[in-house]
């Protein structure tokens, strides 16, 4: 790390250096600016030059009656712009000569002075701190002895109030908030008489907890089937059953949600042995509320709403006709079609962009 700031520190001192020797130099930043600004000044006085003959001889062509007293005025006024530009043009040029150079030299001479005290701050900093990391470790090696030997101590401690499970398992601490934050089981802590300290979880009966929004827990009923798919295990479906429906509903989220769902139970019918099922896998659950034969169906997006009626789009041929239907059942892929089209029929799967398109037509203004 000293190496990099010196590094840093150094390498801004010579950019200094040098953006103040690029200024200075025979043919540096400032000549540069100087030839461009007279070479500008030379061509303005060129063409004043040319300004004043081509007046003066549109005026000689009117005293021989051959032009007209517009085109003088016209010709005096182009003079005047092309004296301003002269005049312009002198003064920039003197104000480069005279004050930009003096301003930007100051400007980067300052700036390679500030880099160089910068520099040799920069050293002695490194060097200060060099010396403090120095002394940091010492102090560092002799905290480290200390905690060795405590660490020894605390080890033998340890093996004379070792406490074994009565069978393997998975353990779990029992934190009962009712025995005060003293009484947490955690590294340290003052344990009461006859306190649980811990339990072992049996997992031949797991069960997934999961939250069902408002709208859709009237749709739930207990022993409902349903489907457990575990993000542990993607190519293994579990089945389970609906075991509890939340009575009070729980916000989802954050203070201030509005948003709000009931805590459900499903409790898998069967857990394989080998799955290496834990608590706290996250799972995803479809319960199977109405299962539906011999109807009528069509993909979500092949339907719209429009003031409150749904619509398909109907396809035949090259005709696209809308039509009114009734729907019953619905998923997030399907929904079932009561009235209004029938077995065979093809539809538009891009219902709401047409629909949308039809409510502009209808709002928009002549």
């Amino acid at each position: 790390k000293q190496a990099t700031e010196n590094a840093k520190a150094d390498k801004t001192l010579k950019l200094a250096d040098l953006a103040l020797e690029a200024y200075k130099a025979p043919k540096g930043e400032f000549e540069r600016e100087r030839q461009k600004l007279k070479g500008a000044l030379e061509l303005a006085k060129k063409e004043l030059v040319e300004a004043e003959e081509d007046l003066e001889f549109t005026k000689g062509q009117l005293k021989k009656g051959r032009g007209e007293l517009t085109a003088v005025k016209g010709k005096e006024f182009g003079l005047q712009q092309k004296r301003f530009v002269v005049s312009s043009a002198e003064a920039d040029l003197t104000l480069l000569e005279d004050y930009t150079k003096k301003q930007k030299l100051t400007e980067l001479e300052f700036n390679a002075a500030d880099a160089k005290r910068e520099l040799e701050s920069t050293k002695k900093s490194q060097q200060s701190a060099v010396k403090k990391a120095e002394n940091q470790l010492f102090t560092a090696k002799s905290t480290a002895d200390i905690e060795v030997e405590t660490l020894k101590r605390i080890e033998q401690q340890i093996s004379t109030c070792t406490i074994k499970a009565p069978s393997d398992g998975m353990v779990l601490y029992t934190n009962r908030r009712y025995y005060g934050e003293e009484g947490m089981i955690r590294p340290g802590a003052t344990l009461q008489h006859q306190q649980p300290i811990f339990s072992l979880p049996d997992f031949s009966k797991m069960r997934v907890n999961m939250k069902v929004h408002e709208a859709q827990v009237k749709k739930v009923k207990m022993e409902l089937p349903a489907a457990i798919k575990l993000d542990a295990l993607p190519n293994q479906m579990l089945s389970g059953k609906v075991s509890k429906i939340g009575t009070l509903a729980q916000n989802d989220g954050f203070w201030g949600s509005r948003v709000k769902a009931y805590e459900t139970w499903i409790t898998l019918d069967q857990v394989p042995s080998d799955a290496g099922i834990k608590p706290g896998m996250t799972a995803e659950v479809k319960i199977l509320i109405q299962k539906l034969s011999d109807v009528v169906m069509v993909p979500v997006s092949a339907v719209a709403e429009i003031d409150g009626q749904r619509v398909v789009y109907v396809v035949e041929g090259n005709t696209v006709t809308r039509r009114d239907v009734s729907v019953g059942q619905e998923n997030e892929q399907y929904v079932q079609i009561t009235e209004g089209i029938t077995e065979g029929e093809a539809v538009a799967l891009d219902a709401r962009s047409r629909s949308s398109a039809e409510l502009k037509k209808t709002t928009a203004k002549p």
